[in-house]
């Protein structure tokens, strides 16, 4: 189970990073080359740049916020939680077991 676990935390991590950064890249040359092919074929130039923009930051953001809300606000939550449920001296007691209560921390 180990071997799985460092496989997932190095090269299958890197891969998907990877492939997400390759594909919002894609995205954005293929935004820039639409535009560039809409400018050259109208006749009147105006090009909806900011609609395009719009458009192209919401495909970059969905995959940042779909990370936000999938991994790290389950956590903060899980350690809201936690902090909850333990008594409030919960740290000294286990300073006590472990033989440290003079230390600093």
């Amino acid at each position: 189970m180990e071997y799985w676990l460092e496989w997932a935390r190095g090269p299958a991590f890197v891969f998907a990073f990877a492939f997400m950064v390759l594909g919002l890249v894609r995205h954005l040359g293929l935004t820039l080359w639409e535009i560039y092919r809409i400018w050259h074929r109208a006749g009147d130039k105006a090009v909806p740049y900011r609609q395009i923009g719009r458009a192209t930051l919401v495909m970059v953001l969905i995959p940042l916020t779909k990370l936000t809300h999938a991994v790290l606000l389950p956590g903060v939550q899980l350690v809201a939680e936690l902090g909850w449920h333990w008594p409030a001296d919960a740290g000294s007691k286990l300073a006590v077991t472990l033989g440290k209560e003079g230390a600093r921390i």
